[in-house]
């Protein structure tokens, strides 16, 4: 018979943490895919480039949560009411880069948003800027077909050996938000962080 009610103890929780080992949250990297649209067009590659780099800029991020939308049911017709899950919801991933100083990461994401709705009125709000792929040239505020704008995006787990732990592919993914930038006179020893979400 096993003793399933053998209470919390020291040695057999010491032993579960030396045998599995802890994760440690600073070991890791990100790996981001160059979307279609960004294969054309002036910048491309800088693009290319930078998006082959993007890991050694990433300071920090976020594994995606799993949340069940419910909703409010009675188990009999009456009664008290329960949750009852629909469907899943996947959270989104937040990204917290160096802002380098070229600014390349920043146009990198700016670019990558302006392929999916292309805010450029510099030439007026009814001319053809920029190119995507496809040589499409959009107007501005048109919005882009998925498959120029969506890439996959990696986030891989190591342990303190260096091994590959686990590996999340955030598939057909794409820059939602580019975060506000805080800059301040004091700021001297620190850097620019260029959050994305």
């Amino acid at each position: 018979m096993v003793d399933t009610h053998r209470g919390f103890n020291v040695s057999v929780f010491k032993a579960e943490i030396n045998t599995k080992k802890l994760m440690k949250p600073n070991l890791f990297h990100v790996e981001f895919s160059i979307p279609p649209g960004l294969l054309n067009g002036k910048n491309f590659q800088d693009n290319i480039q930078t998006a082959r780099t993007l890991e050694y800029w990433c300071e920090a991020t976020s594994l995606p949560g799993l949340n069940f939308q419910t909703y409010p049911g009675q188990r009999f017709g009456y009664g008290s009411i329960e949750q009852r899950p629909t469907m899943p919801a996947y959270g989104e991933v937040g990204f917290d880069f160096f802002f380098d100083a070229e600014s390349l990461n920043y146009d990198f994401f700016y670019d990558w948003m302006n392929i999916i709705i292309n805010t450029d009125m510099r030439d007026g709000p009814n001319e053809q800027t920029g190119e995507i792929a496809g040589g499409r040239k959009p107007v501005p505020f048109e919005l882009a077909y998925k498959a120029d704008y969506e890439a996959d995006t990696s986030v891989l787990l190591y342990d303190q050996e260096g091994k590959l732990v686990k590996k999340l592919v955030l598939r057909e993914s794409f820059p939602k938000v580019i975060g506000d930038l805080r800059l301040a006179w004091g700021d001297n020893n620190s850097f620019l962080r260029l959050p994305i979400q």
